[in-house]
C-alpha cells in the first residue's frame, strides 16, 4: 500500500503555536472530569494490557530552568493495582493553583512474568487545579508520546522537565497544545478543544505509539540486543548521542530528531495487531509532526498507481461455436448436453497461456449454456451477439464464471447471463467472481440478470475493468453491480451499471484495500458509490471522479431503488480506517441518500472504534431528489469524522438520522453538517467548482 501523504511541519519550539491559539491566554486546562463510577482516578494501560505494580508520580515542573529537574509533589507512595488503576486523592499538595503538572509512570508488569524497568510513560495534565477528585487520567503509549512531542523542548527525561521564567508562556502553551494531540481522560487522539482550522497529526502519534508499545509489552532491554526494547533503543538512538534507556527518552529522541533517527528501523518495531489507529502503513520519509492548517492536509486520492489504458484483445487460442438459441433460455438443455465440458475444455488447453478462448455464433445459434467455468491465466471473449447462458445447475456453486490467476480476463462484446430472473434458488451464486488474479481485466462485456452480486474482484493486484454493462434489476436484494475487496491497484471505469444493491462497492473482508480509482461511469437505481459495508482492516487511497449516479433504475428493468444512495460510506463501529477517499465531481439526479457518512451501520463487539480520516467530497451535484432526500453524517464519540465539503450544490440539504462526531472543513457548500461533537470550519481547496451536469 501506498504510505499516507502529509503535510506536516514540526512545530517547535511552540513559541509558533502562541498566536494560534487564540482564547488560550496561555493555560492550560488540559483535564476534564470524566472517570467512571468503578475507578477513582486513573489507568495505565500498555496498549490493551494494565499495568500493574507500576510507580505513580505527579511531577511540578521546574520553574527557572529549561529541562531542570522536576519536583514530586505526592504525599504518599501510589502504585498501579492488577487491574491498572491508581487513585490520587489526598495523595498529593499542589505547589499553587496554577503549578504545571504531569504524571510519571516507571515500571510495572505488563501481564508477563517480571516487571519491565523500561518502562516510563507520562500524561500531560496542566494547571494542578484541574485535578480534581473525579478527574480521570489514562497513561499509556500514546498520552506519552503526545505530551513528549508537545514538550519537548523543555524536557530531559521523564523527571526533568522545565522552563526558564521567560519561556513560561511558552511551556504552558505546550501543555494545551499536548491535549489538542491527546485526549488524556480516554487515552486516545485526537485531543480537546483543537483550533478551529487545525488538523492534529494523530496518525503520525499513533505509529509512533504503536512502535513504543513493542517495547512497553516486553520484559525490557538494552540498545543492541535483539529484543524489543533493545531494538526500540538502537533505533532512536541519534548520530553521536547516547542511546535511551526507556520509552519516554526514546520518544524524546523521535521528538528531538525526527529527520535523524531512522524511519524505517522505527516503523519496523509497528506489528501488525496495533492498538492505536489510524496509524501509517508504510514508513515515512521523517517523524515530523505538528498542528497543521485545513488547507495544507487536504490531499486528494490518486487512486490506482498504474497508468490504465483501454484493453486490447489477445491472441485467440481456440474458438468454439454456438449450438443453441437463445430461445431455450427458459427451458434451457440438460446439464449432461450443455455446454460445460467443451468450454472448460478449451479454457484447460488454453491455461496462462495469455490468449483467449473465443465464443462465436453459429448460424442462427447464438446461445452456450453452462455450468460453472474457470478461467485461469487466459481470457474468454463472448462475440457479438453471443450470450453465455448460466444452467440451472450452476446455482450449486459459489459463482458462475471463476477468474484467477496472471493476465486473466473476460471480454465482449457478449453477454454473460445468470438468469436470476427464471431460476428459483434460494442459494446466492455469484455471476462472475474473481479470485487473487493479477493484471486482471473485464471489458467491454455485459452481465445480466445475476442471482446475487454480478461481478466481485477480491484478492490479487492490479485489476482494470472498462466498459462493462451490468443489467440487473434495482430491486434484486444483495446484486450488488461490481464489488472491489482486498486487493489494491484497480480502475473501474466507462461502466454502465444497474444492479439491486450498490452499484460499485469498495471493501476490505479479507485484507486490506488501496489504490483504486472509480471514473466516468453511470449507475442506475442502485446503493450508490460505496465504501463498504466495513467490520474491520483498512480502506485506503479511494478516488471516485466524474460519475453519475441515477436513483431510478430506467436503463434496464424500469424499477426504481429500494435504497437510492449516491455518496455512502457505511462502517460498522469497530476497530477500522477509511481514508484518504475522495468523491470529486458526482453528478446525482432522482436520488434519495445524496451523502451518506455512517459508522453505525451494524453492531461490533469488543472495544475500538472506527477511523474515518480524509474523506473528501468536492463536486458535487443533485436534481430531481426524490421527496425526503437527505444526508447523514454519523460518527462515533472518540473517533470524530474527519471530512472536506467543497463545491457542492443539493437540491435536498436536510438532515436526517443521527448526526454527530466529526470535524468537517467546509467551502462553497450549502450542506452543512450539525449534531451532537460535529464542529465545522472553512477552508479553500487548490482546486475544484461545482460540476456541470447534463443527466
Amino acid at each position: 500500500m501506498k504510505n499516507m501523504r502529509f503535510s506536516l511541519v514540526y512545530l517547535f519550539p511552540s513559541s509558533l503555536l502562541v498566536l494560534l491559539l487564540s482564547g488560550c491566554g496561555g493555560q492550560s486546562p488540559l483535564l476534564s472530569p470524566a472517570a467512571p463510577a468503578s475507578v477513582a482516578q486513573g489507568s495505565v494501560y500498555g496498549g490493551m494490557q494494565p499495568i500493574t505494580g507500576a510507580s505513580v508520580v505527579l511531577y511540578a515542573v521546574n520553574t527557572s530552568t529549561t529541562g531542570g529537574s522536576s519536583s514530586s509533589i505526592m504525599t504518599s507512595t501510589v502504585t498501579t493495582d492488577s487491574n491498572g488503576a491508581f487513585t490520587l486523592t489526598g495523595k498529593y499538595t499542589c505547589p499553587t493553583a496554577s503549578s504545571l503538572v504531569y504524571l510519571l509512570i516507571t515500571g510495572g508488569n505488563p501481564g508477563l512474568s517480571a516487571a519491565n524497568p523500561d518502562i516510563a510513560l507520562m500524561a500531560a495534565i496542566g494547571q494542578c487545579s484541574t485535578l480534581t477528585s473525579s478527574s480521570f487520567i489514562s497513561v499509556n503509549e500514546l498520552t506519552t508520546v503526545g505530551a513528549v512531542y508537545a514538550l519537548a523542548p523543555f524536557i530531559t527525561s521523564g523527571t526533568a522537565i522545565g522552563s526558564t521564567t521567560s519561556n513560561a508562556t511558552t511551556l504552558a502553551a505546550d501543555f494545551t497544545l499536548a491535549s489538542e494531540y491527546v485526549n488524556v481522560p480516554t487515552g486516545s487522539a485526537p485531543g480537546l478543544n483543537v483550533p478551529t482550522g487545525m488538523i492534529p497529526p494523530t496518525v503520525q502519534l499513533n505509529t509512533v505509539a504503536d512502535a513504543i508499545y513493542s517495547c512497553v509489552n516486553s520484559a525490557g532491554g538494552t540498545a543492541g540486543d535483539n529484543n524489543s526494547c533493545g531494538k526500540l533503543f538502537t533505533a532512536t538512538t541519534p548520530s553521536g548521542g547516547p542511546a535511551p534507556t526507556d520509552t519516554i527518552g526514546a520518544a524524546l529522541n523521535i521528538a528531538l530528531n525526527p529527520t535523524t533517527v531512522s524511519p524505517s528501523a522505527i516503523f519496523a518495531l509497528v506489528t501488525a495487531n496495533t492498538p492505536y489507529n489510524p496509524s501509517l502503513t508504510a514508513a515515512p520519509a521523517d517523524w515530523t509532526a505538528g498542528l497543521v492548517s485545513a488547507a495544507s492536509s487536504y490531499v486528494l486520492a490518486t487512486g490506482d498507481s498504474r497508468r490504465v489504458s483501454q484493453p486490447t484483445y489477445p491472441a485467440v487460442c481456440q474458438t468454439l461455436t454456438a449450438q443453441f438459441t437463445t430461445s431455450q433460455r427458459t427451458a434451457p438443455p440438460a446439464s449432461a448436453s450443455d455446454d460445460t465440458n467443451r468450454i472448460q475444455a478449451a479454457l484447460t488447453a488454453c491455461k496462462n497461456t495469455g490468449q483467449s478462448i473465443v465464443l462465436a455464433v453459429s448460424g442462427t445459434n447464438t446461445a452456450f449454456f453452462s455450468n460453472m467455468l474457470t478461467v485461469t491465466g487466459e481470457t474468454l471473449v463472448i462475440n457479438s451477439g453471443v450470450t453465455l447462458y448460466g444452467n440451472d445447475s450452476y446455482v450449486s456453486n459459489s459463482q458462475f464464471l471463476y477468474l484467477t490467476g496472471i493476465n486473466t480476463g473476460l471480454m465482449g462484446p457478449g453477454t454473460v447471463d445468470g438468469r436470476g430472473d427464471v431460476i428459483t434458488t434460494s442459494n446466492t451464486p455469484r455471476l462472475v467472481q474473481t479470485t487473487n488474479a493479477s493484471n486482471l481485466i473485464v471489458y467491454n462485456v455485459t452481465l445480466t440478470q445475476a442471482i446475487h452480486p454480478n461481478l466481485y474482484v477480491q484478492g490479487g493486484n492490479g485489476a482494470t475493468v472498462w466498459g462493462v454493462t451490468v443489467l440487473t434489476p434495482a430491486n434484486r436484494a444483495n446484486a450488488d453491480g461490481i464489488d472491489i475487496d482486498s486487493i489494491t491497484n484497480v480502475t473501474v471505469t466507462n461502466s454502465s451499471i444497474e444492479a439491486g444493491d450498490d452499484g460499485v462497492a469498495v471493501k476490505c473482508n479479507n485484507s486490506n484495500t488501496s489504490n483504486i480509482t472509480v471514473s466516468n461511469n453511470k449507475i442506475y437505481g442502485t446503493h450508490g458509490y460505496s465504501i463498504g459495508s466495513i467490520t474491520g482492516n483498512t480502506v485506503s487511497n479511494v478516488l471516485f471522479q466524474s460519475n453519475y449516479v441515477y436513483g431510478n433504475g430506467n436503463y434496464f428493468s424500469g424499477v426504481n431503488s429500494t435504497d437510492a444512495n449516491a455518496i455512502n460510506i457505511k462502517t460498522y463501529p469497530c476497530t477500522l480506517t477509511v481514508q484518504q477517499i475522495s468523491y470529486v465531481n458526482t453528478c446525482i439526479t432522482t436520488a434519495k441518500h445524496l451523502i451518506i457518512l455512517n459508522t453505525n451501520y451494524g453492531v461490533c463487539g469488543g472495544g475500538g472504534g472506527p477511523t474515518l480520516a480524509d474523506i473528501i467530497v468536492n463536486g458535487a451535484y443533485s436534481n430531481s431528489s426524490v421527496s425526503g432526500a437527505y444526508e447523514t453524517f454519523d460518527g462515533q464519540s472518540g473517533y470524530n469524522i474527519s471530512g472536506y465539503l467543497a463545491n457542492i450544490n443539493l437540491d435536498s440539504v436536510s438532515l436526517s438520522g443521527t448526526n454527530q462526531y466529526g470535524a468537517y472543513f467546509l467551502y462553497n457548500t450549502n450542506i452543512t453538517p450539525a449534531g451532537t461533537g460535529i464542529t465545522t470550519s472553512s477552508f479553500t481547496p487548490p482546486t475544484g467548482s461545482v460540476p456541470s451536469c447534463t443527466f
